[in-house]
């Protein structure tokens, strides 16, 4: 039986009375892609601070990348191996930095290699001209500061993507060609991948299986097929399939 690249047991997390996580277990093979969704507060993002060490206080047990990991786990070989992109492309980039900076830093951290040749690489693995380098985030648009943020996410080259609400900030024809993108990254590199969205439509052209989330427990599962059939049972489920057909007609019509 395949080792799973990420696994957890059990895992629990407090904030003072609110329980954030009460219980989650789940687990992704290597190479594969798990949704989890739910609405604003249902801990989905929460399991993601946990992967990538930003949330210390948790209970259970978990493991990435083939080995156990603790709250206070900080081993850059670790971290090299599980990167995450953020919701909001604005505000996870310094504002004051050029994209060319921005970049860089990943390189100086991992000791990648000559930055002259991995940043222009970067930015055309992502579908941005060479010119995009030496501007500022605010001279560029949502969609190529998120194309961004993405490039800098993949410079270490990861084996795990952790993606939180990456098209949600977006309009609805660039949510369509991020997720393209992300989506064409994800299946030629052979990561595994997590993408965490309050949005089924969006999950469910990423990823075969999703992982619906309430009040900090899974709640219920559902594969691609089932989603398309409309065969979910929990109301929760049943609420996010309704609100989130017209974002997977827009990214349907976007060619991968």
């Amino acid at each position: 039986m395949t080792e799973p690249s990420i696994g957890i047991s059990d895992l629990r997390v407090r904030y003072g009375r609110l329980n954030a996580l009460d219980g989650v277990s789940l687990a992704v093979e290597p190479g594969a892609c798990l949704g989890l969704v739910g609405e604003s507060g249902s801990g989905k993002s929460t399991v993601l601070r946990v992967l990538t060490g930003l949330v210390e206080e948790w209970q259970g047990r978990v493991q990435v990348a083939g080995r156990p990991v603790s709250g206070s786990d900080r081993d850059l070989r670790f971290c090299r191996e599980v990167q995450m992109v953020f919701q909001d492309p604005y505000g996870s980039l310094h504002p004051r930095r050029t994209i060319d900076a921005i970049l860089d830093e990943p390189i100086a951290i991992h000791r990648l290699g000559d930055p002259a040749r991995l940043i222009p690489q970067a930015l055309a693995d992502v579908g941005l001209p060479a010119e995009v380098r030496f501007r500022y985030p605010h001279q560029l648009s949502g969609g190529q500061r998120q194309r961004v943020a993405i490039a800098r996410a993949l410079l270490p080259e990861p084996s795990i993507l952790l993606l939180d609400e990456p098209t949600s900030a977006l309009d609805v024809s660039v949510q369509a060609e991020i997720l393209n993108l992300l989506v064409a990254i994800q299946q030629r590199r052979r990561l595994t991948a997590i993408l965490v969205s309050h949005n089924l439509a969006v999950v469910a052209h990423m990823c075969p299986r999703v992982l619906v989330m309430d009040r900090g427990r899974i709640v219920e599962e559902l594969s691609r097929d089932a989603l398309d059939a409309g065969q979910a049972v929990s109301a929760q489920a049943r609420a996010l399939i309704a609100a989130s057909r017209h974002v997977r007609t827009q990214a349907s019509k976007v060619g991968r």
